[in-house]
């Protein structure tokens, strides 16, 4: 916990309210990848992808965009 936790749970709850398919625990991380300047997650949850801010990577195809980046 830091100074910063209200405003995180605040920011968390609307989109809780915004995306009713978000569970609390991905709204609190999306909330903190906000603040911190973090644009992207890898997971396969698909609400992430309605976040605006946030990008999405599926660990499906990640080991593809890692190994393709590098080239």
């Amino acid at each position: 916990m830091t100074e910063r936790t209200p405003v995180l749970f605040l920011d968390a709850n609307i989109l809780l309210k915004r995306g009713p398919t978000i569970q609390v625990r991905d709204a609190i991380h999306a909330a903190t990848m906000l603040h911190a300047g973090l644009p992207r997650i890898l997971s396969t949850d698909r609400h992430f992808d309605a976040i605006k801010g946030i990008r999405r990577v599926d660990p499906i195809i990640f080991p593809r965009a890692v190994s393709a980046s590098s080239r």
